[in-house]
């Protein structure tokens, strides 16, 4: 998907990683008022919108190294974040319905 952010159409792809990454930023606060738990589930999902952002912000265009390294870097947090989110928020979700 990164492949989509630097060409003639970039600004969709770029958009569609920024305007994601703010809605689950904004989940993970709704999930953080929810009742209370861990607060790790909500930080890994705010990791998780927080690295769909950078990589929107900075599209992993092989012409520049250094935005493609923070491309990269975004991308580490992202993929990180996405496995071990839900881990997280099954655990707290798991709790509070138990």
């Amino acid at each position: 998907m990164s492949d989509l952010g630097y060409g003639p159409n970039a600004i969709l792809q770029n958009l569609n990683f920024i305007l994601t990454g703010m809605l689950v930023a904004a989940f993970s606060y709704g999930l953080h008022r929810s009742p209370p738990g861990s607060r790790k589930g909500p930080a890994f999902v705010t990791a998780f919108g927080i690295g769909l952002i950078g990589a929107g912000v900075f599209p992993g265009d092989p012409a520049n190294p250094f935005v493609q390294s923070l491309h990269f870097l975004f991308a580490t947090v992202l993929e990180i974040s996405g496995v071990l989110a839900p881990l997280f928020v099954y655990a707290r979700l798991k709790k509070n319905l138990g």
